[in-house]
């Protein structure tokens, strides 16, 4: 579970842009979604590692992408 924690580090930078700079537009959205999908394919490269399985990697890195676009989305709106 650490994994999924430390990913959610970048999400920690795009709150602390949010109290300088409004986010509700399409750019909000854009940098969200994209540190999301960062956050996604470093927590799935991770847990491939620790699990050894290589082949089943876009398996896990979709559901972590939905987990932390949801965070994206409670940080923006």
């Amino acid at each position: 579970m650490s994994y999924l924690g430390y990913s959610l580090l970048p999400m920690l930078v795009l709150a602390l842009a949010g109290v300088f700079v409004n986010l509700k537009g399409g750019l909000g959205a854009l940098v969200g979604l994209g540190l999301a999908g960062w956050s996604s394919v470093v927590a799935g490269g991770w847990l491939m590692s620790v699990l050894g399985r290589g082949d089943s990697r876009w398996l896990v890195i979709y559901p972590l992408f939905l987990f932390y676009v949801s965070f994206s989305l409670i940080i923006i709106y």
